[in-house]
């Protein structure tokens, strides 16, 4: 044994390890405990640095702070309670006296005692307490004026003297509007004053509007623009008293307006004068020639007050930086003190252990090698010792466990052999069967790939699921078929998942049950339904089949009996389940079609019925017109009879009228189509439908620049959208916006084939939209339909929007609406593009002139008694000779037996074989110069294309009246 072990062995025997770890450790708490100490003396003077400042500077800086924002604060509030009226302005005037200031003069006087110095100046203490005296005083004066009845001079003058003239000249305006209407019934021509009127009356509310505005903060902006305002409504007044129009009784009413008006004009200019001298708000005068300035005062020296203890607060702030230097310096000398003693007492007690763990270190590393055949020295009693025991009598058991490891692994190699010859056995069975298995594997590809393209070439949805409603295979999709039918809420692949984890629980029931009777019954079931999908609802025609095959929720491999012996089965359940093929068919666009096939066959229906009793009343009111306007002209002589006979012929206007709607929805109505530009048109009646709608409706336009022209009638196409913005302002009672809207639009083929009547190519649309209460599906549903209306009796006929679809559909157009309750409604009408230049159809215009004849002879065929009567007597009132006939036979013949006829009058529906038409090219076949003129209630006729007049063909609509007739023969005749 060597020297330094017996000196380390010795060591150890004298103190043992652990006490000899503990000195080491409580030797260098010791150095950290007395470092701690001197720490302790080192901050106590930074210690009562930090209380002073946070005693003494912090609390005045906080109170300057505080009182300078609750200052700023109250003069905020306080204006705002003068400019707007708003309490909570007052509450936070309030608070800001009771939460800042108040607690920051209480803060600064305990600084008084604190610190006798210059942050705490007695001098400037009294001084700030009576400024803020002073201030608050002022502040409570100015709040109390401020919402005072005399505090604005010109409000009073509004209150007490201009809104009484207003209220007067207002009733004065609304009794001339009422008057001019009543006497505007009996004559058209005094249009031009009631549209004076209706100025002055939007100059008169535009004056009062800008003298109110006056009378707020920024009133002066405002005065100019008044003065100019006043000077145009006494132009329109003077314009309008000197009209030549005006009855007695406008008159007089205009020279009261004069005088109220002129009572108005003081009044505003005392308003503007009392608005424009300095103090037309007391409150607002005495807030900035007073509060103001003493505002600035306090806070001024506030201010100072602030930047002082700002000075002592930077001075003690120094000394504590200071006295932290020197601490710290203090700090790192005794850290490098503690480190030097700490690595003297380590090296020493490190070196004492390190010579027996050394020993024991070698020792192990020659058992590791097998080389070691002794134990080690173990005399002492210490933790080493006892170590180097514990690693002789390890070294001794792993000798004898190598032994029993040698005898083990000779063993094992001998089994080993033995289960490699059986390996290979059972490796040469498994390549044969990989083999099989491979070629079925590959035949059951291709049969998979063969049926994958069957199906993914399907458009319809085909799936299999088993009796427990789970979707087993997919087998075709149409679409992305989980984002259709799982609208999107869970990820789209749905194989595996069961019917009620995809559709609603009532769905997964109705599919369920069609299933298992499908399984139960082995045959085919149809079945129809609506599902919510991703696109919204849609509806489904599917056919269930049942398969020959089942499904297993898990299956096993048959293994030969050399593999199980080698890997035995498992014990495995396994269960069968019946399944059923699903093919799934969207009919959404067929149901879709077959409900429009059932509205346009109701559509038709109508029409077809509204048409045939518009034409009798045609007939009807033809024989009551003509009579009535020959008993007006024989009645000229008597005043009393002469007016009854002028009421009655209005009632067959507007019956006439009536009957003009209905053809208009029966598409039987003669259309004089021309190429129109509805930019134009809509331009040219946005004056008229501000005027109809009034002034609480806002019209505006979206127009497209580069609108194509459209063929229709313009004349019934400006009543058609009349019609439609009359509907807008009457859903709208208070008020709302009326937007129209064109554009050039293409209606695809999709979009045709779910609509009736509807040829796709391009379109020109016209949008009317309201933000009114729109409509209820049900009501949504009857809107076209004639005498159907939502409004009161009286109110309405019902037939504004039968006349517009009827006008779009003759005119080979379409017409969609679209309404939801409480968002408006949107009707928009598409009316086909000119695709080719048309120039517009020339002809004469009506006039009020009768024309009379020369003797001409006409023959007139009417199977009508009554109205082939009158007629007769209408044609010789107008100076023509007239021969009459009943039907089409007797009227040649009397062409035969007449050669001086130069005019056939004849209606087109005649009863016999020939009609009308046919009876016209008959007599010019006979009789080439022979002039025709037809004449029908509606337009169900070969002559009428499109609700358009065939060239070369002129016709009377009935009923007409006698200058009507004499305007048609005069054109005809020369």
């Amino acid at each position: 044994m060597t020297p330094p072990r017996q000196n380390a062995e010795h060591a150890a025997q004298k103190h043992p390890l652990h006490r000899r770890l503990l000195f080491s450790h409580l030797s260098v708490a010791l150095v950290g405990v007395g470092m701690l100490l001197v720490a302790l003396v080192s901050t106590y003077e930074l210690r009562a640095r930090v209380i002073l400042l946070v005693n003494e500077g912090v609390p005045l800086a906080q109170a300057s702070t505080q009182m300078l924002a609750g200052v700023r604060h109250s003069l905020a509030s306080l204006r705002g309670w003068v400019s707007l009226g708003d309490p909570q302005f007052l509450v936070d005037w309030r608070a800001a006296w009771q939460q800042e200031i108040q607690p920051a003069i209480e803060r600064i006087k305990q600084c008084r005692h604190l610190l006798a110095g210059r942050s705490c100046d007695p001098e400037r203490l009294r001084e700030l307490q009576a400024l803020l005296a002073d201030l608050q005083e002022s502040q409570w004066w100015v709040q109390e004026v401020a919402r005072a009845p005399g505090n604005e001079p010109a409000r009073m003058t509004y209150l007490f003297k201009v809104e009484p003239s207003v209220r007067e000249l207002a009733s004065i305006t609304a009794a001339l509007l009422a008057l001019e209407e009543t006497t505007r019934e009996s004559d058209d021509g005094r249009k031009p004053l009631l549209v004076r009127l209706m100025e002055i009356q939007g100059a008169l509310a535009g004056s009062h509007l800008l003298l109110r505005e006056t009378l707020g903060p920024d009133g002066l902006h405002y005065i100019e623009r008044l003065e100019r305002q006043l000077g145009t409504t006494q132009a329109l007044v003077a314009q309008a008293t000197a009209d030549p129009l005006l009855t007695l009784e406008q008159g007089r009413l205009l020279r009261l307006f004069q005088r109220e008006w002129q009572a108005f004009i003081t009044f505003a200019g005392e308003i503007i004068r009392q608005r424009r001298a300095v103090d037309w708000n007391i409150a607002l005068h005495r807030l900035a020639a007073e509060t103001d300035p003493m505002a600035n005062r306090t806070i001024a020296l506030a201010t100072t007050m602030a930047a002082d203890a700002k000075i002592r607060l930077e001075q003690e702030a120094d000394a504590a930086r200071a006295a932290s230097a020197i601490t710290v310096w203090n700090l790192a000398i005794m850290i490098l003190v503690m480190l030097a003693v700490a690595y003297g007492m380590s090296r020493k007690h490190a070196r004492d252990l390190a010579l027996p763990i050394a020993a024991l270190a070698e020792a192990t590393q020659k058992l590791a090698m097998g080389s070691l055949s002794d134990n080690l020295i173990a005399n002492g009693n210490d933790e080493l010792s006892e170590l180097a025991r514990s690693f002789n009598t390890m070294r001794t058991s792993m000798q004898q466990a190598q032994t029993v490891l040698r005898e083990a692994y000779a063993q094992l190699e001998q089994r080993v052999m033995e289960r490699t010859a059986q390996l290979e056995t059972t490796n040469y069975s498994l390549i044969k069967e990989i083999a099989v298995r491979n070629q079925t594997e590959a035949a059951l590809r291709e049969s998979e790939a063969r049926l994958r393209a069957m199906t993914r070439a399907m458009p319809d949805l085909v799936f299999v699921v088993d009796e427990d409603g789970r979707y087993r295979e997919v087998l075709a999709a149409g679409r992305d078929i989980g984002a259709t039918l799982m609208r999107g809420k869970v990820p789209a692949p749905i194989r595996g998942k069961l019917l009620s984890e995809v559709h609603p629980p009532e769905m997964a029931a109705l599919f369920l049950d069609i299933i298992l009777r499908a399984l139960r019954t082995q045959q085919i079931q149809i079945a129809e339904y609506e599902l919510e999908t991703s696109s919204g609802p849609r509806w489904f025609e599917s056919r269930t089949a049942p398969l020959d095959v089942q499904f297993t929720d898990r299956s096993t491999i048959p293994a030969n009996t050399a593999q199980q012996h080698l890997f035995p089965p498992p014990d495995v359940q396994i269960v069968a389940k019946s399944a059923a093929i699903v093919v799934a068919r969207d009919i959404t666009k067929r149901k879709q079609a077959e409900v429009q096939l059932r509205q346009a066959q109701k559509m038709h229906a109508i029409g077809q019925l509204t048409g045939g009793i518009a034409h009798d009343f045609n007939n009807l009111l033809a024989v009551i017109m003509g009579n009535l306007e020959l008993l007006h002209e024989q009645l000229a002589a008597q005043p009393r009879l002469h007016e009854l006979a002028q009421q009655a012929l209005r009632a067959v206007d507007r019956g006439a009228n009536l009957t003009r709607r209905l053809l208009a929805f029966a598409r039987r109505q003669p259309l004089l189509a021309q190429p129109t530009d509805l930019n134009k048109l809509i331009l040219g009646m946005l004056d008229l439908m501000r005027r109809t709608l009034g002034a609480n409706i806002q019209i505006d336009t979206m127009l497209a620049t580069d609108l194509k022209q459209t063929l229709v009638d313009p004349d019934q196409l400006e009543s058609a959208l009349l019609n439609l913005a009359i509907n807008a302002r009457d859903a709208m009672p208070r008020g709302g916006k009326l937007a129209l809207e064109t554009g050039n639009v293409q209606l695809d083929e999709n979009y045709a084939a779910t609509q009736q009547d509807v040829r796709p190519g391009p379109y020109v649309m016209l949008a009317v939209r309201d933000n009114g209460g729109g409509m209820a599906p049900e009501v949504l549903e009857h809107a076209f339909e004639p005498f159907f209306t939502t409004k009161e009796t009286s109110k309405g006929s019902g037939l504004g929007l039968s006349m517009v679809y009827g006008l779009v559909k003759q005119s080979g157009g379409h017409i969609a609406i679209h309404s939801k309750l409480g968002q408006g409604t949107t009707v928009r009408l598409y009316l086909p593009q000119m695709q080719v230049a048309a120039s517009p159809p020339t002809g004469v215009k009506a006039a009020d002139t009768v024309f009379k004849g020369h003797g001409e002879t006409i023959l007139v065929v009417e199977d009508d008694t009554d109205v082939r009567l009158f007629a007769v007597n209408a044609l010789r009132a107008l100076g023509y000779d007239t021969r009459q006939a009943g039907d089409a036979a007797a009227a040649l013949e009397l062409l035969g037996a007449t050669p001086q006829i130069v005019l056939l009058f004849t209606d087109i529906v005649l009863p016999g074989e020939m009609d009308g038409v046919k009876l016209a090219a008959e007599a010019q076949r006979r009789y080439p110069g022979l002039r025709v003129l037809f004449t029908s209630g509606y337009t169900e006729h070969p002559l009428i294309v499109g609700g358009q007049l065939a060239e070369d063909v002129e016709i009377l609509a009935k009923p007409y009246r006698k200058n009507e007739l004499g305007q048609k023969l005069r054109i005809l005749l020369g």
